[in-house]
Parts: C-alpha cells; sequence; structure tokens
C-alpha cells in the first residue's frame, strides 16, 4: 500500500527513473496509474527536483487533452505521482501497425495534439519532448498527452542541479540542438514532425546514429513530404513545411496558427508578436529516435552571448553526442511502449588529431577512422602546391586534442589553377599583350608569313585557344605579312612617278639615296637634263615581297 491509500497491482512501464504501475486507489474506488521514483534516480537530488516538478506542473493544467494527475507524495524515501488510468495504445504502437495513417485522421489527430499543446502554453509551459511515445490514443481517437517531465515552465528559476537538457533526438527542434532558447515554436516543430511521420510512415531526418539524426536538423532540410509520400494533400504539406522552418521566426508562432492552418484558415503562419519564451535554456540538449536523452552540458553562457539561431554546431556537441550509455525514461500510463530505451550521451575521450594533408581522401578516411574521427568536405580549392585530388588543408590543424566522434574539415585540392589560352587568332599584336597579361600568360616567339589576312594579324597561334595550361606558359605566334607583290620597274621614272608606282602596288618608299653621277661616267652639273631621275631601286624589279613592303630608291641629283 502507497500512502495508505493506493493499492499497486501491475507494473505496466518502466524506465531508468521511474515505474508506473496500475494501482487501485482504495478512498475512491477508483484506477489509477502510479509512477514511482525508482532505482538510482531515487536517490539522485536533481532527478528528484525533476519528480517534483513534474508533478506541479501537471497540476496546473486541466485540459480534455491532458492526462490528470489526482494526487502526488512521498511515501518514506519513495516520490510518487498518480494519475488517470488509461488503458490505451500510444501512438508509437498504432504506427507500428497502421503506417502511413490516412490524411483525414492524421489532420484529426494533430488537431488534438494541437490544442493540448495550445492549453499548456497558456500556462506558460513547454512540453519539450513531444512524441509519439507521449500521445495516447482512446476511442473515437481521442488524444492525451502524458509526461511533462521535462517541460520548461515561465515560472522556473533555474536549470537542473545536474546541468543536464532531456529530449529525443528525432524529434528535437534546432535551438534544442544548438542550446538555444526554447518556446512554444518548439512544440510547433515536434508537433510537424508527428504529422510527417503519420502521412509519410517515417520521419524526414535519418542517420546511424543519435548524433547524426540531431544534428541533420540544424545541417540539411527537410526531405520534402511530397517526396516520400506523393499522395499527401497539399494542404498538410504546406502546414509541415511551416511547422519544419528551421528558425522559429519562420514556423508558426502558436499552436492557435496550427489549429487555424489544419482547419483550412490561411492566416499567414508567421507574425509580429513573438511567441512566449518558457524559461529559455541557454544549453545543449540531446539527440536519438524515440527514446528521451540526456546530455551532460558545460556551464550555461552568458544569455548576452547567445549563438545566433542560424550557427553552426558547435564541435563539443558533436563530440558530446557520440558515446551513448544508459539513462532514464518513464512511463506514465497502460501499454506504453517500453522497447525504446532511454540514453545518457556523455563526453568521450580525446584523441590527436592526425596530420591528412598530401593524403588521398581514402588514406585520409582511414586515417581518421583509426582515430574514431569523422570528415567533412569543404569546396575543394586551387593549390600550387598540394596535387589534385589530395589534400591541401585540413581544420582543426594537426596535433591538436578532438573528442571522438568530432568532425575534421577537409580541402581537397584541385591542383594548380589552369590558364586557359585565348584566342588571338585575328588580333593585333597591339591587342594580344593585353590579352596575354589577364590569362597570366606571356608572348613567346613571333615570326611573319605572308598570308591573304591583313597585314600584322594574328593568323596561327601555339598552344590554340581552349587549351588550358600552366600558369605564365609562353603563347607562340604568327603575324601575316600580307598577300605576296610583285616590285615594279621603278627605274627610268621621275622620284614622283616612282612613288606613285610603288604605291600602286601595295608598296611603300623606304630611303631615298641621291647621287652626282652616273656609274662611270662624269657629268656636267649645269649641263644636266635628267636631275630627280630613278636609276637604281631595291629590290630589283620583279621580286616578290610582302605588301607595303619598302623599296629603296637611288635618284640622280
Amino acid at each position: 500500500m502507497l500512502g495508505g491509500r493506493y493499492r499497486l497491482e501491475e507494473q505496466i512501464g518502466r524506465g531508468g527513473m521511474s515505474v508506473v504501475y496500475r494501482a487501485f486507489d482504495t478512498r475512491l474506488s477508483r484506477a489509477v496509474a502510479v509512477k514511482v521514483m525508482a532505482g538510482a534516480a531515487a536517490e539522485d537530488r536533481s532527478f528528484q527536483a525533476r519528480f517534483s516538478r513534474e508533478a506541479r506542473t501537471l497540476a496546473v493544467l486541466s485540459h480534455p487533452g491532458i492526462a490528470t494527475v489526482y494526487d502526488a507524495g512521498q511515501d518514506g524515501d519513495q516520490q510518487f505521482l498518480v494519475m488517470e488510468y488509461l488503458p490505451w495504445p500510444t501512438l508509437r504502437q498504432i504506427l507500428s501497425s497502421e503506417s502511413p495513417i490516412p490524411p483525414t485522421r492524421a489532420q484529426q489527430l494533430i488537431m488534438q495534439l494541437a490544442e493540448a499543446l495550445g492549453a499548456a502554453h497558456q500556462h506558460g509551459l513547454v512540453h519539450c519532448d513531444v512524441k509519439p511515445e507521449n500521445l495516447l490514443v482512446g476511442p473515437d481517437d481521442r488524444v492525451k498527452l502524458v509526461d511533462f517531465g521535462i517541460a520548461q515552465a515561465a515560472t522556473a528559476t533555474g536549470a537542473w542541479d545536474r546541468q543536464e537538457l532531456w529530449g529525443t533526438a528525432a524529434y528535437l527542434a534546432p535551438e534544442q540542438v544548438e542550446g538555444q532558447s526554447v518556446d512554444e515554436r518548439t512544440d510547433v516543430y515536434a508537433l510537424g514532425l508527428i504529422l510527417y511521420e503519420l502521412l509519410a510512415g517515417k520521419l524526414p531526418f535519418q542517420g546511424r546514429t543519435p548524433a547524426e539524426v540531431a544534428l541533420a536538423r540544424v545541417t540539411q532540410s527537410p526531405a520534402p513530404l511530397t517526396s516520400a509520400q506523393p499522395s499527401a494533400p497539399t494542404s498538410l504539406c504546406r502546414v509541415v513545411d511551416e511547422c519544419l522552418q528551421r528558425s522559429p521566426e519562420e514556423r508558426y508562432q502558436s499552436m492557435d496558427a496550427v489549429r487555424a492552418a489544419l482547419a483550412g484558415d490561411e492566416a499567414p503562419a508567421h507574425s509580429d508578436s513573438p511567441a512566449r519564451s518558457a524559461n529559455p535554456l541557454p544549453y545543449p540538449t540531446a539527440a536519438h529516435s524515440a527514446p528521451t536523452t540526456v546530455i551532460e552540458r558545460p556551464s550555461s553562457p552568458d544569455p548576452s552571448q547567445r549563438p545566433m539561431a542560424r550557427r553552426r554546431v558547435p564541435l563539443l556537441l558533436l563530440a558530446l553526442l557520440v558515446l551513448i550509455g544508459a539513462a532514464v525514461s518513464s512511463a506514465a500510463v497502460l501499454n506504453r511502449d517500453t522497447t525504446s530505451h532511454p540514453v545518457m550521451l556523455v563526453a568521450p575521450p580525446e584523441r590527436t588529431v592526425p596530420e591528412l594533408v598530401g593524403l588521398t581522401t581514402a588514406e585520409a578516411q582511414e586515417r581518421a577512422t583509426s582515430q574514431h574521427l569523422l570528415l567533412t568536405y569543404a569546396e575543394p580549392q586551387y593549390s600550387a602546391e598540394t596535387p589534385a585530388g589530395r589534400i591541401a588543408a585540413q581544420l582543426p590543424e594537426p596535433d591538436t586534442l578532438a573528442r571522438e566522434g568530432a568532425t575534421i574539415s577537409l580541402t581537397v585540392s584541385l591542383g594548380p589553377r589552369l590558364a586557359v589560352v585565348p584566342n588571338l587568332v585575328g588580333r593585333t599584336q597591339n591587342e594580344v599583350a593585353s590579352l596575354l597579361q589577364k590569362e597570366n600568360l606571356q608572348l613567346g616567339t613571333t615570326r611573319s608569313q605572308q598570308s591573304q589576312s591583313r597585314t600584322g594579324t594574328i593568323i596561327e597561334q601555339s598552344p590554340p585557344a581552349g587549351q588550358a595550361v600552366a600558369p605564365e606558359s609562353n603563347v607562340d605566334l604568327v603575324v601575316s605579312s600580307g598577300t605576296p607583290v610583285r616590285v615594279p620597274r621603278v627605274m627610268g621614272l621621275s622620284r614622283k612617278d616612282a612613288e606613285k608606282a610603288l604605291r600602286s602596288a601595295n608598296l611603300t618608299v623606304g630611303e631615298v639615296r641621291e647621287t652626282r653621277f652616273l656609274p662611270n661616267t662624269k657629268r656636267d652639273k649645269e649641263d644636266r637634263e635628267d636631275r630627280g631621275i630613278v636609276i637604281g631601286q631595291d629590290p630589283l624589279p620583279g621580286t616578290q615581297v610582302a605588301a607595303n613592303s619598302a623599296v629603296i630608291l637611288i635618284v640622280l641629283d
């Protein structure tokens, strides 16, 4: 007999923190569920305080969707909580045999859950552990919300003595994983996850470990409901999408807004008024799929120094989420699913970060695995020192300490940044210089070649355009010297006529040399009649030369 009144009849649930019995209230002659502190938790002051707080929390709630607390007390050293006896299955048990749930039924179940949570929020309470295991489904699909053991109250005055925070990995909100404040929007996120699971038969975030499951929601976007269940109604997909926004400000701001959306009200999910905060929690929480979890945390930071909502997950948090041990849970009513046991996450041992720079990705993976460390990859970068495909940089640096399960960020080398040879054909030599400089290339050899192209333009290049080469490579050019022309005979013409004839032949006049005497002949200056006549030329008549070539003239003075 407990408390001189309650006769314990049958154990109906058990966890590391408590045992739940079906009992008989001898004073009122009715069946009740009695939750009793058990095991090491019964001697732990922090667990005792948590147990007492649950009783006080439930005492202020009176709603048809929340399990009613009848009594709470202590029998010797044994604390107990008396609740209404509900021989109903949990939503988890229903999902195990009927998943996925038809949309109409899912909508009705979630509507009731939103009403119950809304009532708790009106009393300044945030459940913080909303999951199918904590929902009882009775006749006509009536829903009862149970287990407020880790609920946070706006009137709470401090953190737990052991500085631990409980939660269930699969249903944690991003702000819980990141150690930020929680409020009613935290429960909105969990409600969205449950609605997703009802419709799709699975959760949007998957992982091999509780840590991966918890961290996925702060590093990834949830898998769209339509990809998991293409037949899901658009209206419910929209509700899920709004509930699962990573930032609390982007979610529905209250359960009233959730209920309105479920009922078809198209009012905006976000409002200008902030959600009520239920005792902000500036410390990390835990992760897994079904069981409630606990995580050892460092001392609470200065609230003014809390990280932003979309920050990356701290390395310490990742380390804390790696090793899983025994912990505690509580079942509150008949037929609770006790196959999913709670876990406690504790800080793993430290490891020396190995040197990974210069290794291939396969070699880096092998070396990191030997140290029980994880790898992630940043965007590849060009590196003049590291060959392509090998690790060019790592963070944390080698020989530093990191806990098992910590992540090392690696940057894979793309090799030297190659220069792409520009197309120079058709360009002038003046244009070529700036184009090569822009691509970090150099001008190599240049030679002329007769062609039909305009004189001075590039007609060939090596390497060809578009080829990737090492920076500062040489590019060799062939420059057009124009179409070849035949030098006309201009000897015997006056200087003026000779110049005209050369220009007509697409040639130019080069040096003009004047001479006073004909070869081997003496001339009388006063009697000369042929002054100004061209008596010699170079190149000689009939020679083929490039267009615009210069012709030297010898003129008699």
